[in-house]
């Protein structure tokens, strides 16, 4: 309640998400609707055995109130065991 004004602010928040694995592609997709933002991504494995994993996956996120909008590309590899040294290489770009 603000003193000054005698005014109440009320806020009501109300959010829907779903998420949904494609099996024969090996993805992951989400996308959350809110009050006041949309948000969703999409991730893949390209490969994951007992050596390499490669992954690679996009985000969104929309605010209209304050006319925001963000986008990420992420990439995540990881080398297998080279005579006891392995890589890592994490790498995200937001745009």
């Amino acid at each position: 309640m603000d003193q000054k004004n005698d005014t109440q602010t009320w806020s009501d928040k109300s959010a829907t998400k779903i998420n949904y694995n494609i099996g024969c592609w090996n993805a992951k997709t989400n996308l959350s609707i809110e009050s006041d933002k949309v948000a969703g991504g999409a991730s893949k494995t390209f490969v994951a055995d007992a050596d390499w994993n490669v992954a690679a996956g996009v985000k969104f996120e929309r605010k209209p109130a304050k006319d925001e909008f963000k986008y990420t590309g992420e990439a995540n590899i990881r080398t297998p065991d080279l005579s006891g040294a392995r890589g890592w290489l994490n790498v995200s770009i937001l745009l």
